[in-house]
């Protein structure tokens, strides 16, 4: 496995259409420092997936990002909209974090209650 570079994976939603087309999972601890930190703004079915994760920061990020918080089981329980840079993103019943790029939740149609599942 390449230490520089999260796996990529993609994504479905419970009825297998597909939402995201790359998913990086990060799985060192630099890769999940990371994030988006530094780099552009993903495309609308780029997604960064945390696992386990129940909080993220924008700290250091240039651009707003759309954050899902999913449950163990990839159920949606919190979309927070265009969190902008210096903020902090919390669910404490959450297990993962995805990071979108900003309108993608709604631009995708994403909803509180949609389950979500990576594949590789």
């Amino acid at each position: 496995m390449n230490r520089t570079r999260p796996v990529v994976a993609r994504a479905y939603d419970q009825e297998g259409q597909l939402i995201f087309t790359r998913v990086f999972l990060p799985s060192t601890f630099l890769q999940r420092l990371r994030g988006l930190l530094g780099r552009k703004a993903p495309y609308l079915r780029d997604a960064w997936w945390f696992k386990p994760c129940s909080a993220i920061h924008t700290f250091g990020m240039r651009f707003p990002i759309d954050v899902l918080h999913l449950s163990r089981e990839g159920r949606i329980l919190r979309i927070s909209a265009a969190v902008p840079p210096s903020r902090i993103s919390i669910c404490a019943a959450g297990h993962q974090v995805v990071e979108l790029r900003e309108g993608a939740a709604a631009a995708l149609r994403l909803e509180v209650g949609n389950r979500l599942e990576v594949r590789r």
